[in-house]
């Protein structure tokens, strides 16, 4: 068990770069279609304010994750939902978009079953 936890986490943080990294392309995109002229200022600068505080949220949940022991839960489930549950306050907190528990909560699910999967 202890080793399903852990390798969860390491997948995860995987996962959690992957998605920034999404995020900064479309951040590009965005300031490519501005520089074309193809998105006006108001879009621009809309989308980027979404997508840094899209940024900040990883970057909170990354934190979270550095934070959690995985050898102090009892199951991989609970780990799952505890981080989930640290993630949904911190948007609270820190006023983030609501669009980061749907983004970081699909990689959550789709680690945990892929983990689950390979035991």
């Amino acid at each position: 068990m202890q080793g399903k936890k852990k390798r969860f986490i390491e997948i995860l943080r995987i996962e959690l770069d992957d998605l920034h990294d999404d995020i900064e392309a479309l951040a590009e995109h965005c300031t490519e279609l501005r520089r074309a002229r193809e998105l006006s200022e108001i879009g621009y600068w809309g989308n980027l304010g979404v997508l840094k505080n899209e940024l900040r949220g990883v970057g909170v949940f990354a934190q979270i994750m550095n934070d959690a022991d995985p050898d102090q839960y009892d199951s991989l489930e609970s780990l799952a939902q505890d981080l989930e549950d640290r993630l949904l306050a911190s948007i609270e907190k820190y006023g983030m978009v609501p669009a980061i528990d749907v983004l970081i909560r699909r990689k959550i699910d789709k680690v945990q079953k892929f983990v689950e999967e390979q035991s």
